[in-house]
C-alpha cells in the first residue's frame, strides 16, 4: 500500500480589514521586509512556518506539515494581533490553498511508456522537466511522476482529494502493470 506524505500545506484567512504592514512589521520584530510593497513576509519561530500578510486583509500560512501546525500558527498570530488593537476577534476559518504531499511506489517507473500511453493526460518531457507530469481532468490536482517510483502530489485542498488523487493516478500503473 503507497502512503502519502503531507510535506507542506497553505492556508489562508480573510480578515475583512486593511492591514498595516508597518505596524504589524513593529509588532512581530520583522527585521527584513520583502520587496513586494504589498505584503509582508517572515517565519514564525515555533513553529516553523512563513506568515505572509497583505494590505487587502488576507494572511496566508505556508510550510505547515499538519492542520495541527497550521492552526497553531494561525492563533498565535491573530492573538498577536488582538492583543495590539488591530483586530477584535480571532475566530476567522482558514481556507486550505494548497496541500503538496509526496509518496514512494518503491519500485521504478517507465514514466516513458506511461507518457506514450496517456499522452492525452501525461507530459514528459525530458529536455525540459526529469519527471512525468500527471494533470487529472478537470481539476488542478497534479501528480509528478519520477523514474525512481516517487511522486509528489499538490494542488489538493482536501486530505481525501489527495488519497483520491493518488488512487486514481495508480489505476493507470495497474493497466500497464497489472499485479
Amino acid at each position: 500500500m503507497v502512503v502519502c506524505e503531507i510535506q507542506s500545506i497553505l492556508g489562508a484567512i480573510r480578515t475583512g480589514l486593511q492591514l498595516d504592514l508597518g505596524l504589524i512589521s513593529r509588532l512581530f520584530h520583522v527585521k527584513r521586509k520583502s520587496l513586494v510593497s504589498s505584503n509582508l513576509s517572515f517565519r514564525l519561530e515555533s513553529p516553523d512556518i512563513a506568515v505572509i500578510f497583505y494590505q487587502s486583509g488576507i494572511i496566508a500560512f505556508a510550510g505547515a506539515k499538519s492542520f495541527e501546525e497550521i492552526d497553531e500558527a494561525k492563533k498565535a498570530v491573530l492573538r498577536e494581533l488582538e492583543k495590539a488593537g488591530i483586530i477584535e476577534q480571532y475566530d476567522f476559518k482558514l481556507a486550505v490553498w494548497n496541500i503538496v504531499a509526496t509518496a514512494n511506489l518503491a519500485r521504478e517507473l517507465d514514466i516513458e511508456k506511461l507518457s506514450e500511453c496517456y499522452y492525452d493526460q501525461m507530459t514528459y518531457i525530458p529536455e525540459t522537466f526529469p519527471g512525468l507530469i500527471f494533470h487529472k481532468r478537470n481539476s488542478r490536482m497534479t501528480v509528478l511522476a519520477f523514474g525512481s517510483g516517487k511522486l509528489v502530489l499538490t494542488g489538493v485542498k482536501k486530505v481525501e482529494d489527495l488519497e483520491n488523487l493518488l488512487s486514481h493516478f495508480l489505476t493507470y500503473l495497474d493497466v500497464l502493470e497489472p499485479s
